[in-house]
């Protein structure tokens, strides 16, 4: 099953340069794990970054499990 393509909005923050940081600021429903994890792939297959060196910070524990799942 492939991934729906990211809107455009979700398409700015997955290729922000990868020497800058980025804060993803959304609400309910709208997409930021997958916008995460299209990001944090992005990064490993297209940037070549490490994918150790990658840090993802969430507020709430509920989307910890969720990213553990998601993110490569």
């Amino acid at each position: 099953m492939s991934l729906p393509e990211p809107l455009p909005e979700q398409r700015v923050f997955i290729d922000h340069p990868r020497d800058a940081h980025a804060l993803l600021v959304a609400g309910p429903g709208t997409g930021k794990t997958f916008t995460l994890e299209r990001r944090a792939t992005f990064l490993v297959d297209k940037q070549g970054v490490d994918r150790d060196r990658i840090a993802l910070l969430t507020l709430t524990r509920s989307l910890v499990q969720s990213l553990a799942e998601r993110v490569p």
